[in-house]
């Protein structure tokens, strides 16, 4: 190791380190005419002596070579390194040459008179003592990086623990409530079932099951005497006034009667023909009367005229005319003197009419119709509104004009007995009720007929009364 120093002249002295290579020394050299300092100069050659010197020329680096004389600007030889230095006043700095085998150069910077070479060229050089330490360098700068491990020491003995990480269940419950609204919204609207048929074709598409029809349900409402009527649901009820009366008024099936009295029932009436139309029937007329009436007729041409004969009307109707069935009301009459009139009518209708000489009896069994009402009742399994008066608030007490079927209107009578019975038996507030129905419920202009109005006022006082023929009959001359 050696040291050169520099004449006083200069601010700062430079300092040479040297690592030597085997057997190597290192000499100092003197300064060049025109005042050039180096900054610092080093050298070591393996194995020989290395001369650091050469007379140099002011403003110009000075370098030093393994084993010979410096030149400006060379390169070390073998085993030899380079002199960074610096000139004095306004000199450059000249670098050159690299670290050989077994040499290492440290280098402080060295400063002169009117030179700044040195103090610029070596203001970032440093020397690495001591042993190397981890630091941060950057990311994607270094050559390391860092691993954390942990070692059990026993339950409740360490700082850290495994603990699972807390997960929310939200996400799961929606996808719960969203499946439900999802399943609620197919169920309403899932199609509903119906029963779809694809005519010209051998099949027939059912969503539901098909249902076998339940029987039809047929009633009989009943008609005798003066005239006694049995309504289809059971009621016993009376007309004794004369008249047009609705016997079944329906939307289908239509039945007007003829009600007249006769001198056996004392002016009390009995039914005394009676005619079937309605669009189940195309709206065709049958009229059916007592023996004294006339010929049984069909839209006014006469059918049946043998005794027994058979009619068939256009193939939706049989009407036959024999002594076979039985009598509605068995008494005064012998079997031989029965003449019956059956009609086989559209929509499970069936009437039997039994003809006497001056009334007829019969019975109608048919099923529910719509709209259905009339002196056989309204077909509603109620008896307590069959009566003679609430059947007249609800259908009017006669038929109108413009609803009759018969060609004409019939003559109405009021005997003296059925008078006599009115006077002494419906007084005060019957009778003013009687008269204030009968009012409303008698069609114009036969409300302006006072036999008319007798006869209805007749039906609202009498027409529960099952025996007035007996009570008349105490009127009789």
């Amino acid at each position: 190791r050696s040291f050169w120093r520099g004449p006083p002249y200069y601010s700062e002295v430079g300092l040479i380190a040297a690592m030597l290579g085997g057997g190597g020394a290192v000499y100092s050299g003197g300064v060049a005419t025109g005042g050039a300092v180096p900054c610092a100069y080093t050298t070591a050659n393996g194995g020989g002596r290395a001369m650091v010197g050469g007379a140099g020329i002011a403003g110009a680096g000075m370098v030093a070579g393994g084993g010979g004389a410096g030149m400006v600007g060379g390169r070390a030889g073998a085993g030899g390194m380079m002199v960074v230095g610096g000139g004095q006043g306004g000199a450059r700095m000249v670098t050159a040459g690299g670290v050989g085998a077994g040499g290492m150069t440290v280098v402080r910077p060295g400063g002169g008179d009117g030179g700044d070479g040195c103090g610029t060229t070596c203001a970032t050089c440093t020397v690495t003592t001591g042993p190397a330490e981890m630091a941060y360098v950057g990311t994607g700068q270094g050559d390391y990086i860092t691993e954390t491990t942990y070692k059990f020491v026993g339950e409740g003995a360490g700082m850290f623990s495994m603990i699972s990480p807390k997960r929310s269940i939200l996400p799961q419950v929606g996808c719960v409530i969203a499946l439900v609204l999802v399943l609620i919204l197919v169920i309403l609207m899932w199609p509903q079932p119906t029963t779809t048929t694809t005519p010209l074709t051998t099949y027939e598409i059912f969503t539901t099951m098909p249902t076998t029809p339940g029987p039809i349900v047929r009633k009989i409402c009943e008609f005798w005497g003066d005239p006694h009527i049995k309504s289809f649901d059971g009621a016993r009820l009376s007309f004794y006034g004369d008249g047009e009366f609705w016997v079944v008024k329906s939307e289908k099936v239509k039945i007007q009667g003829v009600y007249m009295g006769t001198k056996w029932t004392h002016g009390l009436a009995a039914t005394s023909k009676i005619v079937v139309s309605g669009s189940f029937v195309n709206n065709r007329k049958i009229v059916v009367g007592s023996l004294e009436t006339g010929a049984i007729t069909v839209d006014g041409q006469p059918v049946l005229t043998g005794f027994p004969s058979t009619y068939n009307m256009d193939g939706m109707a049989t009407l036959r005319y024999d002594a076979n069935g039985e009598l509605v009301d068995q008494a005064d009459h012998t079997p031989a003197s029965k003449k019956i009139v059956h009609l086989d009518l559209p929509g499970h209708v069936t009437i039997t009419v039994m003809r006497w000489k001056n009334y007829i009896d019969f019975k109608i069994e048919m099923p529910h119709q719509p709209g259905i009402d009339g002196s056989c009742g309204n077909f509603n399994g109620r008896v307590d509104d069959d009566t003679t008066e609430q059947i007249m608030e609800r259908i009017g007490a006669r038929v109108a004009d413009g609803d009759l079927l018969f060609q004409h209107r019939h003559t109405v009578e009021f005997t003296p007995e059925m008078q006599a019975m009115l006077t002494q038996q419906c007084t005060g507030v019957a009778l003013s009720k009687a008269q204030a129905e009968c009012g409303q419920e008698l069609p114009a202009p036969s409300a302006a007929s006072t036999n008319t109005m007798n006869s209805c006022l007749f039906d609202h006082c009498f027409g529960y009364n099952q025996h007035a023929l007996r009570t008349a009959k105490t009127y009789g001359v």
